[in-house]
């Protein structure tokens, strides 16, 4: 990886001083990660808890070691709370699939209470969490959990990814981050990689007849999906109008195979 080097340092140095400007490890088994895993149980059970500790969290994330702990916690497990938030309310005959969903501590956004901040994101940068953001992209886009099958025609809850898209936004508006994203060949890879998984998902049948009996809306969640994937080369491109050195490493990974690690392919230097 090209890293950010002493570019980006000046924009994260007074809060580097909190984390040390290093890896910080989530505590494993601690309260904090236990009661942030079992977010979508507590709220099955009933909303006060859930709720109370929501606001207990916002209360002491005022306070820089908590935020860091926090933070370790929630990285850690992204995954687990992605898939989570994901098959909340799963469809059944009875219910409609949706309304736990939108109640998950993660559809809250409190990822940005952290994920806004260079100081913190940047040591979970350098210990793999973009990686992280586009593997569980990738691995719930590739399952079944998105799937909405409620007396309508079969289709993909779109809805469900776009606080994952908010946090790689959110990541991405940091400086240096698009550069490890650019200059890192697997990464890249992994990026496209994504958008190619995402190719053609969304058709749609053009009714010919007269009557449509029941209009498919969901084309709609696709389409604010979209929306919102494409605003992310907003921040992700924009080193390449102030280095021309990276203009070569979309080229570069584009010649090796998607899934491979980019044997003899070397990531541009900055």
């Amino acid at each position: 990886s090209g890293g950010c080097g002493e570019s980006c340092a000046p924009v994260w140095e007074s809060e580097a001083r909190d984390s040390g400007g290093e890896p910080f490890p989530c505590t494993r088994g601690s309260i904090l990660e236990l009661l942030l895993l079992r977010d979508v149980q507590m709220r099955d059970a009933g909303r006060e808890v859930p709720k109370a500790l929501q606001d207990l969290y916002l209360r002491l994330l005022s306070e820089r070691s908590f935020k860091r702990a926090f933070a370790a916690c929630y990285t850690a497990n992204y995954g687990a709370l992605a898939r989570a938030h994901c098959e909340a309310a799963l469809p059944n005959e009875d219910r409609h699939r949706g309304v736990a969903a939108e109640e998950t501590l993660f559809s809250s956004q409190i990822s940005v209470q952290f994920l806004n901040r260079p100081g913190l994101v940047m040591p979970l940068v350098q210990t793999g969490f973009v990686r992280t953001l586009l593997t569980t992209m990738r691995e719930l886009h590739g399952s079944d959990v998105l799937l909405w099958k409620p007396r309508r025609p079969a289709g993909r809850d779109w809805r469900r990814q776009l606080p994952l898209l908010a946090d790689l936004r959110f990541v991405l508006a940091i400086e240096g981050v698009p550069k490890e994203l650019l200059g890192d060949v697997q990464l890249l890879q992994s990026w496209l990689g994504m958008l190619a998984q995402m190719h053609g998902v969304d058709t749609q049948e053009r009714a010919v007849h007269e009557h449509v009996a029941h209009e498919n809306e969901m084309w709609i969640g696709a389409f604010n999906f979209f929306i919102g994937l494409q605003s992310l080369y907003t921040v992700l491109l924009k080193p390449l109008l102030a280095s021309p050195a990276l203009a070569t490493a979309p080229a570069a990974a584009l010649s090796a195979p998607l899934a491979g690690h980019g044997a003899g392919v070397e990531p541009c230097s900055l």
